[in-house]
């Protein structure tokens, strides 16, 4: 079982003035919003100064699940695969942040195998935490015998993507998701990628492209 331990590393001051040099330094206000959930190939932040919020969908709606601090990293595997990101990430409070583009994220990785093996560590270990604790930034809602459904989780198991299903006949769940984006059940199954994106009675091949999979 993966705990809070193995999902967080504190860079020093000397490491972060070495990864700074990769990214660019932002200042940020309370509430800015820094990565979008969903986003795809997202940029890796690192906390500077003040914290950064972490929120994530829960079946009990958004959830802040943790928060960044000084030296300390936010992010998941996304940030190394260019898939989206399961998370938001929000500024907590006023204060400073390193970006790092994921162009130059992945050159600092393939670069540089001290930070390459802290990152890979730590991003796997919180892919593993999600699953465990529910997180998902993908939603399939579908009927349980529509062989469709069956192929789109099957895609989504097979990649390791954490996600969330849920069946119209089996709660009130599947239809205020529905309503909230102006669906009908006459369009099932759909995909529900991120913050925005919808994707109506997609095929394997065409949620494996809303989720940047190879």
């Amino acid at each position: 079982m993966v705990s809070r331990a193995d999902v967080n590393h504190n860079f020093t001051d000397a490491e972060l003035e070495e990864l700074a040099a990769f990214g660019t330094v932002e200042s940020h206000k309370a509430g800015d919003l820094i990565v979008e959930e969903g986003a795809m190939a997202p940029d890796c932040i690192i906390t500077l100064s003040g914290h950064t919020d972490i929120f994530a969908s829960t079946d009990e709606g958004r959830k802040r699940v943790g928060w960044m601090e000084h030296g300390q990293f936010a992010g998941d595997l996304s940030v190394l695969t260019g898939q989206r990101h399961l998370s938001r990430v929000e500024m907590g409070a006023d204060g400073e942040i390193i970006r790092i583009a994921h162009t130059d994220f992945q050159r600092l990785i393939a670069g540089n195998s001290h930070y390459s093996d802290i990152f890979v560590r730590v991003l796997s270990a919180r892919r593993e935490f999600s699953k465990h604790r529910g997180f998902a930034v993908t939603i399939v809602i579908g009927a349980a015998m529509d062989r469709s459904v069956y192929a789109l989780r099957d895609l989504l198991m097979k990649h390791g993507v954490a996600h969330r299903w849920f069946d119209p006949a089996d709660g009130p769940v599947a239809a205020h998701l529905l309503a909230e984006r102006g669906l009908s059940e006459d369009q099932l199954p759909v995909a529900i990628l991120g913050a925005a994106d919808v994707l109506i009675q997609p095929t394997p091949e065409q949620l494996a492209a809303g989720l940047g999979l190879d």
